[in-house]
């Protein structure tokens, strides 16, 4: 027979006192550590699991909680009832996907899209191709003719399986139908008894603004049609996004390099600028300095989680011409002993020190 468990309230590191509220809370926490699904194969996450479920059922049960504060009894492994974790179930679901655990019977699809900078900052629709499983037309999914109840599951399309102190035991799919609870007498020729078939389709998605490269974008319903299941599971779109000829993403912010001339630099000006919404004016302010750096406000990525957007970043980069004409060189000469340059003993040093400086 199995032995007695340990404290429900230490396993779930709980006060005496504690609340229907704070018990469910404790539990969700302590289980989402050791899942099984997390430790595929480890025995003792899988112990460790089904003794907080134990513990939960315990305390989450007003008479037999009374009856153990009283007493200490209540926590045989043979009093337990078979754990239905109701709602539970999705709050694992939520918790794997959101750590990037998938089981092994999934029926996500998966699918590549190259967007542009513009169409991943701003939003977009897009063509997205891809290979989805879906419910054979041959048998409708039945995988044959001559349906009978599974004898494995009893025409459940599931089974409880592993072995344990408590009577908690997870349930999974049937593998012996498949999760649909019944076995055709003669198999579907065109599927080969699976009930499934691949097929290449193309889905239009509205991609929203602000996609990052190598992220991954769900659409819901849209992936494979697993046996045995009445909804399908999700498409991820995993983003690529290509490079721009002028612009490149850093954060919400938009970057990128505008070369000026030092007249330009020194006097101001106004020149066009690419951005993601076409082409804009920019103030150059008059002694705008090599390597400055200039901000067009709200001319970035929008944000995802607050609204407006964040800015373009304009690199200044002063060009100095290689080549000169004699009128030129005289010129610059001129303006670099206006500035104190010695120029006299060697002309072009001015025209040098400008190089050195701005390239």
């Amino acid at each position: 027979m199995p032995g007695p468990v340990d404290d429900p309230y230490v396993l779930l590191g709980l006060d005496r006192s504690a609340g229907e509220a704070e018990i469910r809370s404790a539990f969700r926490r302590g289980a989402a550590k050791v899942h099984p699904d997390l430790h595929p194969g480890d025995e003792g996450a899988q112990r460790r699991f089904r003794e907080l479920n134990a513990a939960y059922q315990l305390l989450n049960d007003s008479k037999r909680r009374r009856r153990y504060d009283m007493w200490g009894i209540g926590v045989d492994g043979d009093e337990l009832p078979e754990v239905d974790l109701g709602g539970f179930g999705d709050l694992f679901s939520d918790f794997l996907g959101a750590v990037g655990v998938r089981s092994a019977r999934t029926s996500r699809a998966r699918a590549t899209v190259e967007l542009s900078l513009q169409e991943a900052a701003t939003g977009c629709k897009k063509s997205v191709s891809y290979d989805r499983q879906t419910e054979c037309d041959s048998c409708e999914g039945r995988g044959g003719i001559g349906l009978s109840p599974c004898n494995a599951c009893r025409g459940r399309g599931k089974i409880r399986g592993g072995k344990g102190l408590f009577r908690f035991r997870p349930e999974r799919r049937c593998e012996k139908c498949r999760g649909r609870g019944q076995k055709p007498k003669s198999l579907c020729t065109p599927c080969a008894g699976s009930g499934q078939h691949k097929r290449r389709v193309t889905l239009e998605v509205d991609f929203p603004s602000g996609l990052e490269d190598a992220q991954s974008y769900a659409v819901k319903g849209e992936g494979h049609h697993a046996p045995g299941t009445s909804t399908p599971g999700d498409l991820d779109v995993r983003i690529k996004i290509g490079e721009h000829e002028f612009l490149s993403r850093d954060g919400d912010n938009v970057r990128c390099a505008l070369p000026i001339s030092f007249p330009q630099a020194a006097l101001g000006t106004t020149v066009e600028v690419e951005t993601l919404q076409g082409r804009a004016s920019l103030k150059i302010p008059p002694g705008t300095q090599p390597g400055q750096v200039l901000r067009m406000k709200g001319l970035g990525v929008p944000h995802r989680v607050r609204a407006g957007s964040g800015d373009q970043l304009v690199d200044i980069r002063v060009r100095v011409p290689t080549e000169m004409t004699e009128t030129e060189l005289s010129l610059v000469e001129e303006l670099g002993r206006e500035f104190g340059d010695e120029v006299r003993q060697e002309p072009r040093t001015f025209v040098r020190r400008l190089k050195r400086l701005f390239l």
